[in-house]
């Protein structure tokens, strides 16, 4: 599974899913409507 975090998001936030099996975490803020669209996609 992916996750995409596209809001600001404390570090711990994000520690918690990469501290699970199977969780992949892609962390890309300031995204415009058009770029999410297209990460989402993939």
């Amino acid at each position: 599974m992916k996750v995409l975090v596209s809001d600001n998001l404390d570090s711990s936030g994000v520690k918690m899913f990469q501290e699970e099996d199977g969780i992949e975490v892609d962390v890309k803020t300031g995204l415009s409507p058009e770029e999410q669209k297209s990460i989402i996609g993939e």
